[in-house]
């Protein structure tokens, strides 16, 4: 999105209304949409910066954590962020900011990031997610794996024996 003419001082304020398919975005840092991206909002112009007020509304997937089976999460999220043309002074900023690419928004990145920002950090397809064995693999919420009853350290067999 072009705000070279709010960025200017031509125009105080820029509507924002997008859809994006989600078949044109893509998977990124293990995101996947599962439902068109909405975008709508208001970009309005506050000295230096300009500030985006707005929502976003879609439906992800990532993998579990434990087992990677893919897990679904709806998001519709209210937005207020402090749209930067100087990466320094984002850094500076006590306030969310995201750092313009000269005078272009790029809506998607921004609705990534507050997506990664809303997402938790260690999903789970179930609190009780079993995992996958450490061994063959095995979707351990799925089948029974006897791989760690089979495997031995060696190095305990005498400590085996007296216990026999």
């Amino acid at each position: 999105m072009n705000l070279s003419l709010i960025l200017e001082g031509k125009r105080m304020t820029q509507e924002v209304d997008v859809r994006f398919e989600a078949s044109e975005l893509e998977e990124k840092q293990g995101i996947r949409y599962r439902t068109p991206l909405y975008i709508k909002g208001m970009i309005r112009k506050k000295g230096d910066a300009l500030e985006f007020s707005g929502a976003l509304d879609t439906r992800v997937a990532v993998a579990c954590a434990r087992c990677l089976a893919e897990v679904e999460y709806p998001m519709a999220l209210e937005i207020l962020v402090m749209l930067e043309t100087d990466e320094e002074r984002a850094w500076e900023a006590e306030y969310d900011s995201f750092v313009l690419d000269g005078s272009t928004l790029d809506l998607t990145e921004l609705a990534h990031r507050q997506i990664l920002e809303e997402l938790p950090q260690k999903p789970l397809c179930d609190a009780d997610c079993k995992g996958l064995c450490s061994v063959c693999g095995a979707d351990l919420n799925r089948v029974g794996c006897t791989c760690k009853e089979e495997q031995t350290d060696s190095r305990f067999d005498i400590l085996k024996q007296l216990l026999e």
